[in-house]
């Protein structure tokens, strides 16, 4: 039996009462509790489009302007972010405002606390203006990511390296370090006790070869050999070269690594060497063997040999991504580590873009 017409009409009108009892879009969100309206704030601002972070720097500009409690939960993220650099189109704020933004820091030393993630644009003459942006680092105390930058080709001055490690990073709190330099001297000397994860991309318009480490790096890391507290490594060498005396040195030093990732997408290994190349890659991961949750190996490997991709020597490998060759058939001649023999880990395949060639290579991935 149908509903009547007066069924209907009583729903129609119930329904206007209760779209009319719906508070505006406006009241309703300055309604949520401040914590709450940050978070949509957050999430409705740009986030991508710049590695600079401008458009957001941008959106919290023009949100300062809303009202006052919109502008005083803004305020604070103002400072979330800072890019230092010597040249303009690199700061944030931008260079007009930079003496007010510093005085500010100096004035009022909370604010010096928002800073989570700081951006350094390193100049390359050894000039002690260089130094400026350690001593404006050295006024925020708490960032939890720094990253440092070269814009051009040649090495920056290693002394202005050396100030930049000594006076800067172990006075702060940081924990995550991503370095664009070729440079890396005196980063090992310097007492890093809150680092967690080190990125190393070394300069991808460098010449080939250009990212090493010195000889006086390379005792410091030696001698300190397990004593890091990172736990996450990643090295893109855009101009290691696949160099493993370097990579033997950075493995050591970690006490228990769990995350390793390298990528190489220029160098192909020859298959006359690659079992060569894979037996020395194997001895150097032997000390981080027994915590490697993570290993990520995008070499593009020949796949000739099954001994040359067989990881069953990981005993707590739970995400394992290789690159064979573009040419290889399929994953099946892999040798699973026994986390993801046990567990059935399912297997993804994906697809990285390269330099050394106009096609595309394969990727292949297992995880829990």
């Amino acid at each position: 039996m149908g509903k009547s017409k007066r069924y209907y009409a009583a729903m129609a009108k119930w329904s206007k009462s209760k779209i009319r009892s719906i508070p505006e879009g406006v009241d309703f969100i300055l309604r949520l509790p401040d914590e709450l309206l940050e978070e949509i704030l957050i999430l409705s601002t740009p986030r991508r489009g710049s590695h600079f972070f401008f458009p957001r720097y941008q959106a919290w500009l023009n949100l300062l302007l809303v009202c006052k409690r919109i502008s005083r939960i803004v305020h604070p993220l103002l400072y979330e972010v800072i890019c230092f650099g010597y040249n303009e189109f690199y700061l944030i704020p931008r260079s007009k405002a930079m003496e007010c933004f510093y005085r500010s820091l100096r004035g009022n030393p909370k604010l010096a606390l928002l800073c989570k993630h700081v951006e350094i644009h390193l100049p390359v003459t050894p000039d002690l203006r260089d130094l400026r942006d350690c001593i404006n680092f050295l006024e925020l105390t708490n960032p939890k990511k720094a990253v440092l930058i070269a814009h051009t080709i040649p090495k920056p001055d290693t002394w202005v390296m050396q100030a930049m490690w000594r006076e800067s990073l172990n006075r702060s709190a940081v924990s995550e370090l991503v370095l664009h330099t070729p440079n890396l001297s005196g980063l090992f000397s310097a007492d890093l006790p809150h680092l967690r994860t080190l990125r190393i991309f070394g300069r991808a318009n460098a010449p080939r070869g250009s990212t090493s480490l010195s000889d006086d790096d390379r005792q410091v890391l030696r001698k300190k050999r397990g004593t890091s507290p990172i736990t996450t490594l990643e090295l893109v060498p855009g101009s290691h070269d696949a160099d493993f005396a370097v990579y033997a040195d950075l493995l050591a030093w970690p006490t228990a690594l769990e995350h390793f990732e390298c990528h190489d997408d220029v160098h192909v290994w020859r298959k006359s060497q690659a079992h060569v190349d894979m037996e020395i890659f194997r001895r150097i991961l032997e000390p981080q063997r027994a915590s490697l949750r993570s290993l990520c190996v995008l070499f593009n490997l020949p796949d000739a040999e099954a001994m040359n991709l067989d990881f069953s020597w990981f005993p707590v490998l739970e995400k394992l991504r290789v690159a064979p060759r573009a040419t290889a058939d399929g994953p099946g001649h892999v040798v699973l580590p026994p986390m993801l023999q046990s567990t059935g880990g399912r297997s993804l395949t994906g697809w990285k873009g390269t330099t050394w060639s106009s096609r595309e290579a394969a990727t292949w991935e297992w995880c829990i």
